[in-house]
């Protein structure tokens, strides 16, 4: 995780690192906190397929359904392998 944080504070435009972050808060089950980061990391880079889907599955974990679905439905548009 302070790698992570170490990462956005070194490179805050940097939007992998703003993912990275959010996945490892999903894990530790910080939803809020993990979208936030998803958010941001969207935010810097708008056709991030990968940060989409990984923030569907932290919008469905605090049961925000359909929220979820429009980013799992921007990921497969995206990226629709």
């Amino acid at each position: 995780m302070a790698s992570f944080r170490e990462a956005v504070r070194l490179k805050p435009d940097y939007a992998q690192a703003h993912s990275n972050l959010g996945n490892a808060l999903r894990e530790q089950g910080r939803l809020a906190d993990a979208a936030a980061s998803l958010q941001q990391a969207l935010r810097l880079r708008p056709d991030y397929a990968e940060a989409h889907f990984n923030l569907g599955i932290a919008l469905q974990a605090q049961g925000k359904l359909g929220e979820a679905a429009a980013s799992y439905q921007q990921a497969l548009h995206l990226k629709p392998g």
